[in-house]
């Protein structure tokens, strides 16, 4: 059984994420234990963070030349009600 996994055709991608996966989770570890011993610098670490975020999706929504919109308002008077 073992050698038809190691020849499967989805064997080396699975390899290859398995090993990012578990870098990232010894990234978490860390950055929860720093985030336990420093809290005010994972404070402003994460505030920095947010408001930078902040900037580039406004910097992306502001790129596009703003839409139309009609300033007019119509009321229908047939289904309107009568006061």
């Amino acid at each position: 059984m073992n050698e038809i996994a190691a020849t499967s055709p989805a064997a080396a991608p699975l390899k290859k994420a398995s090993g990012w996966g578990i870098a990232f989770a010894i990234l978490i570890i860390l950055a929860g234990i720093f985030a336990i011993c420093l809290p005010f610098a994972s404070g402003v670490a994460i505030t920095v963070l947010v408001g930078w975020l902040l900037v580039v999706k406004l910097k992306s929504t502001r790129s596009s030349p703003p839409r139309a919109r009609s300033a007019s308002l119509t009321i229908n008077t047939a289904t309107a009600p009568a006061f």
